[in-house]
Formats: structure tokens, sequence, C-alpha cells
């Protein structure tokens, strides 16, 4: 005799074998996942079919304020009617955040009479009312929040309620397993891009390339949508942007910091590292660069001072245009990464100076030959005022002589850089000495 496929009892054992599908779906899961957000969805997914609901959403904790949207599933096709995107909820009104705190499972009759149900349209649009908040905890450490929405129905059973809480435990531990995975692959590219930071400081001498791949390697392991440099400018006493990889506003190149401005002009103030989860909210810096921020879209953003010696030469900085904190680990890595920036500069500088040293000193012997070798009074002063207008980086050097004969008076030899190819210009003039009481006679040089 054939069994009845509508039987109670074969729907029973049909659920039964769905829900087992699906826990050893999450088990493996639980075991093989290497990244959070396929973990996240997989989560959603199993606990919408075990629990034959409507949707399921998974909250994840980074330490802020906010609980964000790690990933969600929706039983069928997404409906239609879904018009509202869900965005960051706080800690501390929210379902999510009070299983959180709580430690404990909310069975909710209907979400849209909850106040702590932040999307309201949602909610509406979609006819879900029901719902299962359950606080994922790993080792004591709660890592976030599952939220199952269902249509209208009756109390949840403790059937339903035990197997909510083993779904629980097992989502945690894939959510720290995917978690512990990213981040040993994130310590391996952090090591990875050092070294390589390493090979550029030692191996080149060009700072804008080395500084160059200290910012974007910031951005890249701090996973941050910008990176900033800026170094003092010895001129003004005030710091200039060198390099700002995934930035929007467009006049860097002329910006200017001075210490206390803005968020990063309290690091170049006090030499200590500053964050923020609220750069356009938070009331410890001034308004002088909130435009700038606005333009960026700036949320989350970390600075650290870059120092020679105790001095403070710059800045390095990281910032997210979402709600991603940044964390202490990612502090760790922008001061290491800071290290390597002074230590460029540093040789930076060395080499500039040896480099001038050793044309002061070629420039001398050449100098010292053609004074040995001459006595044409005029070659060898045009030999001077060309090399000191080489050295000193000026368009124009003059020499004056007093005249034996005529001492009230002094001889002005004038000589302007020229092509190889040409003599070195030479004009001679004279002048009245100012001690005799009589205004100079203004004479233009020759243009260069």
């Amino acid at each position: 005799m054939a069994s009845d496929p509508h039987s109670p009892h074969l729907r029973k054992a049909d659920e039964r074998a769905e829900r087992l599908t699906a826990l050893s779906r999450l088990t493996r899961l639980m075991t093989s996942a290497t990244d959070s957000a396929a973990a996240f969805r997989g989560i959603a997914e199993a606990a919408t079919i075990l629990l034959k609901a409507r949707m399921a959403y998974v909250w994840v904790d980074h330490g802020a304020e906010t609980l964000v949207e790690g990933g969600s599933f929706w039983a069928g096709p997404e409906p239609a009617g879904r018009i509202v995107r869900t965005v960051p909820v706080p800690r501390d009104q929210s379902i999510a955040g009070s299983v959180l705190t709580s430690r404990r499972a909310e069975y909710l009759e209907d979400v849209q009479r909850d106040p702590r149900w932040r999307h309201r349209a949602l909610a509406e649009t979609s006819d879900l009312h029901a719902c299962i908040a359950l606080p994922l905890i790993h080792h004591d450490r709660g890592v976030g929040a599952l939220i199952v929405a269902f249509d209208r129905r009756g109390d949840f059973t403790p059937e339903e309620k035990n197997l909510a809480g083993l779904l629980a435990d097992q989502a945690a531990i894939a959510i720290e397993n995917a978690g512990l995975y990213e981040e040993a692959g994130r310590r391996q590219r952090e090591a990875e891009l050092l070294a390589d930071v390493v090979r550029s400081v030692n191996t080149s001498l060009d700072l804008a390339t080395v500084l160059q791949r200290i910012a974007e390697g910031a951005r890249e392991i701090c996973r941050s949508d910008m990176a900033f440099i800026a170094l003092r400018d010895s001129a003004s006493d005030t710091f200039v942007f060198r390099q700002w990889p995934g930035a929007r506003y467009e006049d860097y190149r002329s910006f200017r910091i001075a210490p206390g401005q803005g968020a990063s002009g309290l690091v170049l103030a006090t030499g200590r590292p500053f964050r923020t989860d609220r750069y356009l909210e938070d009331t410890r810096f001034g308004s002088e660069f909130l435009t700038v921020a606005r333009i960026e879209a700036l949320h989350a953003y970390m600075a650290v001072p870059i120092k020679i010696e105790d001095r403070v030469e710059g800045f390095l900085s990281v910032a997210n245009r979402d709600d991603r904190v940044l964390t202490d680990r990612d502090e760790h890595i922008l001061l290491r990464l800071a290290d390597h920036a002074a230590v460029a500069i540093h040789n930076a500088r060395l080499f500039t100076d040896n480099a001038a040293r050793r044309r002061e000193a070629e420039a001398l012997t050449e100098l010292g030959g053609a004074i040995a070798s001459s006595l044409e009074l005029e070659k060898i002063l045009s030999l001077v005022v060309d090399r000191a207008c080489a050295l000193l980086g000026t368009q124009r050097s003059a020499v004056a002589l007093v005249n034996a004969d005529r001492p009230s008076t002094a001889t002005l030899f004038v000589a302007v850089p020229t092509p190889p190819s040409l003599s070195v210009a030479v004009r001679v003039t004279t002048y009245v000495p100012l001690s005799s009481g009589v205004k100079p006679k203004l004479v233009p040089l020759p243009d260069p």
C-alpha cells in the first residue's frame, strides 16, 4: 500500500531531512569558510531554511557604536517591494544591539510594533512581523547578531528555540574561523608589504617613489578608501601633502596644514596618534577642513606622526567613507610604516646634503685650478659668478672690486649662466658706494 505523500508524518520527515541538510551545509561552512562575506550569507541562508523564515540578516560587531550588515538571505526571489537598503544600526537602540548586549535571545511577535526595529519601511513593504533575534557568542566574546524574520505566526515552539540556539552556536564558530583565516591572510600580506617597503627604502633614493609605496601600502593593509602623507615645508613651517591615493578632492597639491588645525593638526601638535569613527561630528578638533572632509565623505579617520629624532616631520593617515572602523591593529601598522617613511626622508636628506657638498668641493677645486693657471681677471671672476649661480640655484650673481685709482667707486662684474655652447655673458658697470651719500644708479642685469 503506497504511502500518502501528504500525511503529517511524511511532511515532518521531509522537514527534518531538509533541516539536517541545512545543518550539514552549515557544518561544512563552519570548517571550510575562508571568507567572512561567504560565511555571513551562508549563515543567513541556513537560518532561513532551518526555521522556515522569510529572511535572515547577520549583523557584525566591529567594536564601534554601530553594527554593520554582514550578509543576508531571502527565501525565494527577493521581494520586489523591498525598497530600503539596510544601514548600520546603533548598538544601544536596535534589536541586534540589545541581544548582543544582554547575551540572550529574544522572540518577538511583531517587529513593526517594536521601536528598536530600525528599518520600518523594509518590514512594511516585505510584510515582516515575527522575529527571532540571536546573539552570536564565541568563547564569551560577542561577534554579531542573527535576525530571522517571519510572516505573522504564533508562538515559537521549544523545538524551534532549541534549533535556533544550535544554529547560533555554529554560526558564531563559522564567523570566528573565517575571521581567523582572513586575519592570517592579512598578516601575511602585511609582512610581504612591509618587506617590500623596506626594500624600497634601502634601494631607492627617490623619496616620492618610496612615499607613494608607503601610502598605497597603508591603504591596502588597513582596507581603507584613501591614505595621505604630508611632510613639513621648512620655508613656511606648515605641512604639505605629498601622497593622497584614493582621494576625491583635487587640490591637495596646494593644501597646507599648520599644527593644531583639524584632526591631522592635532597629531602634528602633540606627536601622538589620533583616531575618530565620526570625523564630521567629532568636536575634539576645529572645523577648518570640514569642507574638504564633506567632499571626501569622511567617517573613520586615523593619523600617526612621522618623527625624526623626536621632531614631527609629517603624518601618515588613512580614512574610510563608510562605518568601517579603524582598529588598534591598523594603528600599529601605520606606526611601523611611519617609521619607514622617516628613514626614507632621512636618507633622502643625507643624499641631498652629500650631493651638495660634492658639488661645492668640485666647484672649489675647479676655481683653485683656474686661479693657479690663469692671470685673466675677467675669466676668473666670470667662473666665480657662474659657479655661484649653479651652487646657489640663482640666475644672477655678481662680484664687486674696489678701484685703487678711484676708491670712492667700485667695479661690478655681472655674469649670467648661459647654455654650454655659449660663453658666459659678462657685463662691467660702475656705481657710487652708499657711504658717499649719492643715490646709486640702478642698472638692469642681463636676462638669462
